[in-house]
C-alpha cells in the first residue's frame, strides 16, 4: 500500500510553453565537467540516474490517471527506460515535511527530463534509490510543465514517493511493460535519438566498444617510433603517404592515450594548389567534393621535392618515398626534369608490423572472431577491393566511378556515408571483424575509414 493516496489527484492539462529557460550547472550541484556549447549544460539540478522509469503507453483519446495496480496489465502498458537521467530540482521527502511556522506539508518534489528523451505524464512510476541508498517507488503528478530551450523543449514534472520498493510490486508494474529501453545521454546532443530499443542496445555497445579501443591499437600498430608518424607498413622501404597520416592524425589523437599527435613531415612543393583527396569528403560529409578528389596518387621519391631546406621538409626528413600527386612539377629539384616514379608500387604485405604492443584483435567479441571449432569466419567476398589491385587511390575505380555493380561493401558504404551520414551499424561491425583477415597494408588504409563511419552506423541503431 502507498504511503499516499494519489487516485484523486486531479488531472489538469499542461500547460503553454513558458519563455525560453538557460540554466548553467553549476559545481554545487554537479560537478561534471561539460563544454559550454553542449545543450546538457541547459538542465540545471542534481544528476539523478534511477533504475528505471516506466511511461505509459496512452491513445490519443485516454485520460491520463495515476498507477492502477489493480487492472489488468493489458490495461496499465508502459515503455520501460533504464538508465534514465533525470535532473532533481527539489528531491521528494520520504515522509512528509512540516513547517510548522507557515503551517505547510511537502510531500512533493520536482524534476527535469532532457528534450527528446520522454514526455512524462502523470501516472509514470521512477524506481530509484533514495538519499539514504534504499529503492523507491516514484509516480510522476499531474504537474508537468513543457520548458522550451534552442527550439527543444525540456519537461519538467512534479513527483512524489508512491511505496518502498519490494519485488512484489516490481514484478507486479513489470507485468505491463511492453517495449524496453537504454537511455543514452550523450545522443541528445550529436541529434541521434537517445533512446535505444533492448534489441539493438548490444549493437551499440559494441560500436562504443571500439570507438573506445580502436584508436589506441591502432597508433601501438602502425605509428613509427623512429619518425613519429604513419609510414605504409609492410613495404621493402620508408613511404609516407601525407594525406593517410594527416586523416589518421585528426581522427585518432583525442582518443589515443600515448599518442600527442602524429609528426606531420611538411610536403612543401612551392605551389599553393589545393590537394583534394577521399579523405577531405568524409572529413566534411560532402559527396560534391568528390567530384575534385585524385583518384590517382603515385609513389615518388623524397629527393624530388625542392632542394631548399624547408623546415623538417620531406627531403630532409629520412623517408625514401611519398604519396604524391604527379602533375605538380614546380616540387621537383630541377624543373626540367622529367617525374619519375622508378616503378615503385606497393605491396599487399602479409604481417602486421612486430612492434604491435596491442593485438588489434582485442578491441572484438570473441564471438566474431571465431573458436575452435571455428577459427576463420566466413565473410562476404565483396567486403573490399585491396588497395594494391589498380592504381586507384585506396578505393578502386568502381568507387571513384559510382560504378554500384563492381563496388565493394565498403565502397558502398562511404557512399551512403557521404550522402546520408547513416549506414547500416551490422555491416559496419561485421567488416571490422573481416578486417582481420586483410593484408597489413589494406588495415593501415582501411580501418581508419571504417572507424571514421562510426557515428553515421550510431545513427542507423
Amino acid at each position: 500500500m502507498g504511503l499516499f493516496d494519489e487516485e484523486d489527484l486531479p488531472n489538469t492539462k499542461r500547460q503553454d510553453n513558458i519563455p525560453v529557460v538557460q540554466e548553467f550547472e553549476t559545481a554545487r550541484v554537479n560537478t561534471e565537467d561539460q563544454p559550454v556549447g553542449t545543450l546538457l549544460t541547459h538542465i540545471g539540478g542534481m544528476r539523478w540516474v534511477p533504475k528505471y522509469v516506466l511511461t505509459k503507453v496512452m491513445g490519443s483519446d485516454e485520460e491520463v490517471s495515476s498507477y492502477q495496480g489493480k487492472l489488468r496489465p493489458i490495461n496499465r502498458q508502459y515503455r520501460k527506460i533504464n538508465d534514465m537521467e533525470i535532473k532533481v530540482q527539489t528531491p521528494a521527502p520520504n515522509n512528509p515535511q512540516v513547517d510548522n511556522q507557515n503551517q505547510e506539508i511537502t510531500v512533493r518534489g520536482t524534476a527535469r527530463v532532457y528534450p527528446n528523451s520522454f514526455i512524462p505524464n502523470p501516472g509514470d512510476m521512477i524506481v530509484g534509490e533514495t538519499a539514504d541508498g534504499r529503492l523507491a517507488v516514484y509516480q510522476i503528478c499531474d504537474n508537468v510543465v513543457p520548458l522550451s530551450m534552442f527550439k527543444r523543449t525540456a519537461y519538467e514534472f512534479d513527483y512524489v514517493m508512491y511505496a518502498w520498493w519490494s519485488q512484489h510490486l516490481e514484478n507486479e508494474m513489470l507485468k505491463g511493460v511492453v517495449a524496453e529501453y537504454y537511455f543514452i545521454r550523450d545522443n541528445i546532443d550529436s541529434g541521434i535519438n537517445p533512446l535505444i530499443a533492448k534489441q539493438d542496445y548490444g549493437v551499440w555497445q559494441e560500436l562504443n566498444r571500439i570507438e573506445e579501443h580502436f584508436p589506441q591499437a591502432f597508433v601501438n600498430r602502425y605509428l613509427s617510433r623512429e619518425y613519429n608518424t604513419f609510414l605504409i607498413p609492410g613495404q621493402p622501404t620508408t613511404i609516407y603517404d601525407p594525406f593517410h597520416s594527416s586523416f589518421c592524425n585528426m581522427l585518432f589523437r583525442p582518443d589515443a592515450g600515448i599518442f600527442g599527435g602524429a609528426n606531420l613531415i611538411p610536403v612543401e612543393d612551392a605551389s599553393n594548389a589545393t590537394r583534394v583527396t577521399v579523405h577531405s569528403a568524409l572529413l566534411q560529409l560532402n559527396p560534391y567534393i568528390m567530384q575534385d578528389v585524385m583518384p590517382i596518387i603515385p609513389i615518388i621519391s623524397a629527393k624530388q621535392f625542392l632542394a631548399e631546406p624547408y623546415t623538417g621538409g620531406i627531403r630532409f626528413a629520412g623517408t625514401n618515398f611519398v604519396v604524391y600527386p604527379p602533375e605538380d612539377n614546380a616540387l621537383l629539384f630541377s624543373s626540367r626534369a622529367p617525374v619519375s616514379y622508378g616503378g615503385l608500387t606497393l605491396t599487399k604485405g602479409i604481417h602486421a608490423p612486430v612492434k604491435a604492443r596491442v593485438r588489434l584483435a582485442d578491441a572484438f567479441p570473441d564471438d566474431f572472431l571465431g573458436d575452435a571449432f571455428n577459427p576463420e569466419p566466413k565473410f562476404s567476398d565483396n567486403t573490399h577491393h585491396s588497395v594494391a589491385d589498380d592504381d586507384f587511390y585506396i578505393f578502386s575505380e568502381a568507387f571513384y566511378g559510382r560504378d554500384e555493380t563492381d563496388m565493394s561493401l565498403i565502397e558502398a558504404m562511404m557512399w551512403k556515408t557521404l550522402e546520408q551520414n547513416m549506414v547500416d551499424p551490422k555491416d559496419l561491425l561485421m567488416l571490422f571483424k573481416a578486417s582481420q583477415q586483410w593484408s597489413v597494408l589494406d588495415q593501415f588504409y582501411l580501418q581508419p575509414f571504417l572507424y571514421a563511419m562510426i557515428p553515421a552506423a550510431y545513427r542507423g541503431v
